[in-house]
């Protein structure tokens, strides 16, 4: 009898959609993301433009862009591999869209190493969507007042030990 696979697509969509509400839920998140990775991590992206007295620099200069998304890519495929994550599928795709996000600049940039280049910042914007994905179900960025409602036993959890045989 020939093997029949189940469907590994099944449960992405709301899983990305499910993400993509917890990244906008979390003000944690958001000030992460915004201040962490794109003011602090892209500061070789916006700063050169700004000190740059000639003027001789690009906004999106090819060059920092590339460097800036292959830093989050290599971050995000160190972080995959060094974690015991129990959504492999979701890795799996993961790891496609990097893939596709890593030759898009590496072409872009190869084809246009210096100025603007389009094919680098879709790369880019698929690695900041990639890290999103990747980074936004952390714990650390849960509210403290998500309290453990207490369960029928007055507790927050049964504690089977406690529970005694009176007859």
């Amino acid at each position: 009898m020939p093997k029949i696979r189940k469907n590994s697509w099944v449960g992405i969509f709301p899983e990305v959609t499910s993400r993509l509400g917890n990244a906008l839920k979390s003000l944690r998140f958001i000030a992460y993301f915004t201040v962490g990775i794109l003011f602090v991590g892209g500061i070789g992206v916006w700063l050169p433009p700004l000190i740059d007295a000639d003027g001789n620099i690009s906004w999106i200069e090819s060059q920092s862009v590339f460097t800036f998304s292959v830093a989050i890519l290599g971050t995000l495929f160190v972080e995959g591999f060094l974690s015991k994550s129990n959504q492999q599928n979701f890795a799996a795709l993961g790891l496609i869209i990097g893939i596709i996000a890593f030759i898009t600049s590496l072409l872009g940039y190869v084809f246009c190493p210096s100025g603007l280049s389009i094919a680098v910042n879709i790369g880019a914007l698929i690695s900041l969507l990639l890290f999103l994905m990747a980074n936004v179900n952390d714990p650390r960025f849960d509210d403290d007042d998500e309290e453990i409602v207490a369960s029928s036993t007055g507790y927050k959890a049964a504690n089977a030990d406690m529970i005694k045989d009176n007859s």
